[in-house]
């Protein structure tokens, strides 16, 4: 892991190019859509906190600050939370160490990756006394022994290689433990629209650990951001950003759902229909030009939920029981990083899912909102969310570099 191969290096250059030229575009348009952005947070985190508006029973406080470019969350062993920072190439790690709802500590776990974002932690003492910490990089999936006694990590391994070029579109890679002994890694599409045939872009993949192999578990997908597993039955969830250029309200953004144990009649490996397909079986003719005798969309898989187009949907977290209300049981919280490229902005909020149940949907509530205010100026943009035993809840903002957390004031 200290010694950057040659296609790293050129990842590097390539990526500071990218960069450069990037900043030098919004040094001349300020504006995206609607939504200008700012060239900093100014104001002090814990005044951002009064601009919010949460639940009723609930209050919000500043969990940590600093976080640069702070995505997803993860708790160890110990109740220290790791946080990938994947703008800063690095792993952040927190603790609140008098448990009051603030992170007195923290310090960075391990730099120089390329891009990180997912982690999840695997833990088997039959194949590692210690556990194992996964994390998704943009071009590789490194695994690192994890000492949670002294929170530290060894140098990292390689234990897969993952297709990536610094003009990738979509540079984020997500992980969720499918089980013991699979990893499932989210890796979007390098384009807003294209033929990704051949290629790991534009899927979902299955990583067995056992023997580091790698096959496709879902494909169809232009950029599954994250991934959860359903404490109920097993089901994978993920948040789908829909392609841009359609107009405002074309395609919807999706939350997608697959069972490998009730696969909804769907043969061999599923599809979710990108790039020829959107929404409820809709044939993307803008792009796909063909002339099919059967409609090429039927055997696509419908979204389970339809989130406004541009709305970004990016982490999603169950709701467990223990110290919840039972009207939100098992419902879903999703946060919408907010639109770029919209005439008016919409999203930058965390939103609930309503579910019943057995998974069925019913509707979609604001859950927080506040990141974008009433002149169209936003404090910053909710990444992750992880909703916890307790009535509580964290969220990550990877533009004001602040964790947030939402905690149950009153009794059930």
């Amino acid at each position: 892991m200290n010694t950057l191969t040659t296609k790293k290096k050129w990842q590097w250059i390539l990526g500071i190019v990218a960069i450069v030229l990037g900043s030098s575009y919004l040094v001349y348009k300020t504006e995206i859509g609607t939504v200008t952005i700012p060239s900093n947070v100014s104001a002090p985190a814990e005044s951002l906190v009064t601009e919010f508006t949460v639940p009723e029973g609930f209050e919000m406080n500043v969990f940590a600050r600093d976080v640069e470019g702070a995505r997803v969350m993860l708790f160890d062993s110990k109740g220290r939370m790791l946080v990938s920072q994947t703008d800063e190439g690095s792993v952040a790690i927190l603790t609140d160490t008098n448990s009051d709802g603030v992170a007195e500590e923290q310090k960075v776990l391990v730099k120089g990756l390329n891009h990180p974002h997912g982690m999840v932690f695997e833990c088997n003492p039959v194949r590692n006394p210690e556990c194992h910490l996964y994390v998704a990089e943009a071009d590789q999936l490194t695994r690192f022994s994890y000492d949670a006694e002294t929170a530290t990590v060894d140098v990292g391994t390689n234990v897969l290689d993952l297709e990536y070029n610094a003009t990738d579109r979509h540079k984020t890679r997500s992980l969720v433990l499918h089980n013991e002994h699979t990893i499932l890694i989210s890796v979007g599409s390098t384009c807003n629209v294209c033929n990704e045939k051949g290629t790991q872009a534009g899927k979902v993949i299955l990583f067995d650990i056992n023997d580091s192999t790698a096959s496709d578990f879902a494909t169809g997908l232009r950029n599954a951001v994250f991934l959860t597993k359903s404490f109920v039955d097993g089901s994978i969830w993920m948040t789908e950003m829909g392609r841009d250029g359609l107009g405002d309200t074309t395609p919807p953004d999706e939350i997608n759902i697959y069972n490998p144990s009730r696969s909804s009649g769907t043969r061999g490996v599923p599809n979710f229909g990108w790039p020829i397909c959107y929404s409820d079986n809709i044939h993307d003719t803008n792009f796909d030009k063909k002339t099919y005798i059967q409609d090429p969309c039927n055997d696509t898989i419908k979204p389970v939920v339809k989130l406004p187009a541009h709305v970004a949907p990016l982490g999603l977290s169950f709701i467990p029981e223990e110290g919840w209300d039972e009207s939100m049981w098992y419902n879903l919280l999703v946060a919408e990083h907010g639109s770029w490229n919209s005439s008016t902005p919409v999203g930058y909020k965390v939103v609930r899912v309503v579910l019943d149940e057995k998974g069925n949907y019913s509707a979609t509530e604001d859950f927080v909102t506040g990141w974008l205010r009433p002149d169209g100026k936003k404090i910053g943009r909710p990444a992750d969310v992880m909703a916890l035993p307790g009535g509580v809840v964290y969220i990550s903002d990877d533009e004001a570099g602040i964790i947030y957390r939402l905690a149950r004031t009153g009794e059930l």
